[in-house]
């Protein structure tokens, strides 16, 4: 009998995961995301990228069964018909985005086994994005159509919503005469927000996918070493410690540049995309120098006032951002950190 190598313990703890999971499966359904959220069946990323992890983890010699389980329920949920009320056109493009960057991210960790999970998803969405723009050059996909398919399922979406609202504030006035005026003032402003929401959000498309798809890849990555012994990287850091490289900067400098400069008028739209999605990541990377510099007991705090005050993200993610950026030339946590040690990313 051959020894092989001894398995990795399972990561260890649920609540996190757990929360993580429901929110990412949940928040799009919940009032007002659908009119910004451009795939609200995000199991449709999340189960493909979780499939392609036990493949992987196959080929890093764990049990072929456990991926082929994975592979036939993504299968199926593949096949399953368009849910009720969601146009054929944007569940096939949600369903082929899933499938472009799981694809992509089951490549990258098989060729970039040293590469932390950010760079890995990093890498597959840009691979996945590549593909995309060969796939429009080709004439197989039509970007300016793509985006009147997801301005659509938005405006399908807002209809359901402001008829529910509609009818919510029809039974508050018969019920609560006193009250009529302000429930049909409140659903008037609330279908307002959301059409205006998604006529912001219908150009930046593919930076809210890319964003959906990096969450889809960190979730299936740390569910992946919760539930197999078989390691394909590093487990996912904590938010305290999340970094990547600087050179991202000039990702974002040229989205500014694009939508600064007339000379770059057409390619507004692409800068548009760009400082949302790597903004997103410096806002992040700015919460995590927050996270770095807060005890335990502050950032549990912290976060119960965050929830109980909702507006005040008006300035803590602007706060964050700036934090984020201005960590590109200080490093904050280096800065901090005892002798000898270092920043870890993510």
């Amino acid at each position: 009998m051959r020894d092989g190598p001894v398995p990795a313990p399972r990561e260890q703890g649920w609540l996190r995961i757990v929360l993580a999971l429901a929110a990412f499966l949940l928040v799009p359904h919940a009032p007002g995301f659908p009119a910004f959220v451009p795939v609200v069946e995000t199991l449709l990323l999340l189960l493909p990228a979780l499939t392609v992890c036990f493949i992987v983890g196959w080929w890093s010699g764990g049990s072929f069964a456990v991926a082929m389980v994975w592979l036939a329920l993504t299968v199926w949920l593949y096949v399953l018909p368009a849910p009720r009320g969601t146009g054929t056109a944007y569940y096939d493009l949600a369903r082929a985005w899933g499938l472009l960057v799981a694809g992509s991210f089951g490549v990258v960790c098989l060729v970039g086994r040293q590469s932390t999970l950010l760079h890995r998803a990093l890498a597959a969405i840009g691979i996945a994005a590549l593909l995309g723009v060969v796939l429009s050059a080709l004439g197989k996909l039509d970007v300016r159509e793509a985006q009147r398919v997801f301005a659509g399922e938005y405006a399908t979406r807002n209809a359901e919503s402001a008829a529910v609202l509609q009818e919510s504030s029809r039974i508050i006035g018969e019920r609560l005469p006193e009250a009529a005026s302000f429930a049909s003032r409140f659903a008037a402003a609330r279908v307002e927000g959301e059409d205006a929401m998604a006529r912001l959000a219908a150009p930046l498309y593919p930076a809210l996918l890319a964003l959906e798809a990096l969450a889809a890849c960190a979730l299936a990555w740390a569910l992946h070493h919760r539930l197999s012994r078989t390691r394909i990287g590093s487990p996912l850091a904590p938010l305290r410690t999340f970094g990547f490289s600087d050179q991202l900067i000039w990702a974002l400098v040229a989205g500014i540049t694009f939508l600064v400069l007339p000379s770059f008028a057409p390619l507004s739209g692409l800068g548009k995309n760009l400082v949302v999605f790597f903004g997103a990541l410096y806002t992040l990377r700015g919460y995590g120098i927050f996270a770095w510099f807060s005890s335990r007991r502050a950032a549990v705090v912290g976060a119960v006032v965050a929830i109980a005050t909702l507006p005040l993200s008006l300035v803590t993610v602007p706060a964050a951002l700036g934090l984020g950026l201005s960590d590109t030339w200080f490093d904050w946590r280096r800065r901090a950190a005892p002798e000898g040690s270092g920043r870890r990313g993510t």
